[in-house]
Protein backbone atom coordinates (compact mmCIF):
# COMPACT_ATOMS: atom_id res chain seq x y z
CA UNK A 1 0.00 0.00 0.00
CA UNK A 2 1.19 3.61 -0.83
CA UNK A 3 -0.84 5.08 2.15
CA UNK A 4 -2.46 4.29 5.74
CA UNK A 5 -5.39 5.22 7.64
CA UNK A 6 -4.69 7.06 10.53
CA UNK A 7 -7.56 6.91 13.36
CA UNK A 8 -7.74 9.32 16.10
CA UNK A 9 -9.22 8.37 19.43
CA UNK A 10 -9.64 10.08 22.52
CA UNK A 11 -10.98 8.71 26.24
CA UNK A 12 -12.98 10.48 28.87
CA UNK A 13 -14.81 13.87 28.81
CA UNK A 14 -11.40 16.62 29.05
CA UNK A 15 -11.59 18.19 26.22
CA UNK A 16 -9.73 16.71 23.04
CA UNK A 17 -6.76 18.45 21.60
CA UNK A 18 -6.50 19.48 17.90
CA UNK A 19 -4.09 22.14 17.17
CA UNK A 20 -4.34 22.75 13.35
CA UNK A 21 -1.89 26.00 13.71
CA UNK A 22 0.85 23.53 15.06
CA UNK A 23 0.24 21.59 12.00
CA UNK A 24 -0.30 24.36 9.26
CA UNK A 25 1.98 23.60 5.68
CA UNK A 26 3.19 25.96 3.62
CA UNK A 27 1.63 27.63 0.49
CA UNK A 28 2.35 26.57 -2.84
CA UNK A 29 4.96 29.01 -4.56
CA UNK A 30 2.51 29.31 -7.53
CA UNK A 31 -0.17 30.75 -5.16
CA UNK A 32 1.81 32.92 -2.67
CA UNK A 33 3.33 34.68 -6.15
CA UNK A 34 -0.29 35.18 -6.86
CA UNK A 35 -1.01 36.46 -3.45
CA UNK A 36 1.61 39.24 -3.80
CA UNK A 37 -0.19 39.99 -6.94
CA UNK A 38 -3.23 40.01 -5.48
CA UNK A 39 -5.39 39.08 -8.86
CA UNK A 40 -6.70 35.29 -7.14
CA UNK A 41 -10.18 35.78 -7.57
CA UNK A 42 -12.41 34.06 -5.68
CA UNK A 43 -16.12 33.83 -5.74
CA UNK A 44 -18.44 34.51 -2.65
CA UNK A 45 -21.94 34.22 -2.53
CA UNK A 46 -22.47 34.57 -6.22
CA UNK A 47 -20.02 37.42 -6.06
CA UNK A 48 -15.94 37.77 -7.02
CA UNK A 49 -13.65 38.83 -4.77
CA UNK A 50 -10.26 38.52 -4.10
CA UNK A 51 -8.94 35.32 -2.32
CA UNK A 52 -7.44 35.65 1.18
CA UNK A 53 -4.74 32.95 2.47
CA UNK A 54 -3.79 32.78 5.76
CA UNK A 55 -0.29 33.69 6.14
CA UNK A 56 0.31 31.13 8.49
CA UNK A 57 -0.07 28.20 6.18
CA UNK A 58 -2.69 25.90 5.20
CA UNK A 59 -4.47 23.14 6.36
CA UNK A 60 -2.63 20.20 5.26
CA UNK A 61 -6.64 18.47 4.74
CA UNK A 62 -7.31 14.52 5.14
CA UNK A 63 -4.46 12.98 2.06
CA UNK A 64 -0.91 14.21 3.74
CA UNK A 65 1.09 14.06 -0.20
CA UNK A 66 3.92 16.17 1.36
CA UNK A 67 4.99 13.26 3.56
CA UNK A 68 7.19 10.65 1.55
CA UNK A 69 6.82 7.29 2.44
CA UNK A 70 10.29 5.07 3.30
CA UNK A 71 12.17 3.12 1.31
CA UNK A 72 15.75 0.88 1.56
CA UNK A 73 17.30 4.89 0.77
CA UNK A 74 15.96 6.15 3.49
CA UNK A 75 18.34 7.39 6.07
CA UNK A 76 15.77 7.16 9.53
CA UNK A 77 15.04 4.24 8.36
CA UNK A 78 15.89 1.60 11.48
CA UNK A 79 15.19 -2.23 10.07
CA UNK A 80 15.07 -3.04 6.88
CA UNK A 81 12.18 -5.60 8.54
CA UNK A 82 10.39 -2.67 9.80
CA UNK A 83 10.53 -1.08 6.09
CA UNK A 84 7.22 -2.71 5.09
CA UNK A 85 5.46 -3.96 8.47
CA UNK A 86 5.86 -0.56 10.92
CA UNK A 87 8.40 2.16 10.64
CA UNK A 88 6.46 5.19 9.17
CA UNK A 89 8.36 8.50 8.49
CA UNK A 90 9.30 11.13 11.42
CA UNK A 91 7.51 13.72 9.71
CA UNK A 92 4.59 12.23 9.69
CA UNK A 93 4.71 11.59 13.41
CA UNK A 94 5.38 14.63 14.39
CA UNK A 95 2.63 15.94 12.66
CA UNK A 96 0.52 13.65 14.29
CA UNK A 97 1.59 14.31 17.97
CA UNK A 98 2.02 17.88 17.50
CA UNK A 99 -1.81 18.17 16.23
CA UNK A 100 -3.12 16.13 18.93
CA UNK A 101 -0.88 16.57 22.01
CA UNK A 102 0.70 20.12 24.27
CA UNK A 103 4.28 19.60 25.50
CA UNK A 104 4.39 17.60 28.84
CA UNK A 105 1.28 15.38 27.52
CA UNK A 106 1.16 11.67 27.73
CA UNK A 107 0.69 10.19 24.82
CA UNK A 108 0.15 6.24 24.49
CA UNK A 109 1.79 3.92 21.41
CA UNK A 110 0.68 0.57 21.50
CA UNK A 111 2.48 -0.49 18.56
CA UNK A 112 5.75 1.66 19.19
CA UNK A 113 7.97 -0.89 16.83
CA UNK A 114 11.01 0.60 16.34
CA UNK A 115 10.43 3.71 18.62
CA UNK A 116 9.39 6.38 15.85
CA UNK A 117 7.17 7.88 18.20
CA UNK A 118 8.77 7.63 21.40
CA UNK A 119 11.74 9.51 19.60
CA UNK A 120 9.20 12.17 18.67
CA UNK A 121 7.14 12.94 21.35
CA UNK A 122 11.04 13.26 23.74
CA UNK A 123 12.11 15.69 20.67
CA UNK A 124 8.76 17.53 21.47
CA UNK A 125 8.65 17.50 24.85
CA UNK A 126 5.81 15.06 25.33
CA UNK A 127 5.80 11.60 27.81
CA UNK A 128 5.04 9.02 26.17
CA UNK A 129 3.68 5.01 26.88
CA UNK A 130 5.51 2.29 24.40
CA UNK A 131 4.06 -1.07 24.10
CA UNK A 132 5.69 -3.42 21.75
CA UNK A 133 5.48 -7.18 21.45
CA UNK A 134 8.67 -8.29 19.20
CA UNK A 135 11.92 -8.06 21.15
CA UNK A 136 13.94 -7.12 18.17
CA UNK A 137 11.76 -4.23 17.77
CA UNK A 138 11.75 -3.05 21.42
CA UNK A 139 16.01 -3.38 21.22
CA UNK A 140 16.03 -0.74 18.21
CA UNK A 141 13.68 1.14 19.93
CA UNK A 142 15.78 1.51 23.26
CA UNK A 143 18.83 2.02 21.17
CA UNK A 144 17.32 5.15 19.29
CA UNK A 145 16.63 6.78 22.97
CA UNK A 146 19.64 5.84 24.09
CA UNK A 147 20.77 7.95 20.80
CA UNK A 148 19.10 10.16 20.95
CA UNK A 149 19.85 11.10 24.84
CA UNK A 150 23.25 10.80 23.96
CA UNK A 151 22.39 13.76 21.05
CA UNK A 152 20.22 15.95 23.23
CA UNK A 153 22.92 15.88 26.02
CA UNK A 154 25.65 16.60 23.37
CA UNK A 155 23.99 20.12 22.34
CA UNK A 156 23.49 20.75 25.93
CA UNK A 157 27.33 21.14 26.44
Amino acid sequence: NNYDIICYFIKGEKPYIYDLSAIRVNQLVELEHRLRCERVPSVKNGKFGKTKFNGKGKNPGDVWGDIKQLTYKSKELVSRKALNTIQKPEKLIERLVKASSAEGDLVLDPFTGVGTCPVICKKLNRHFIGIERDEQFVEEANKRLIKLDNDLSQRLL
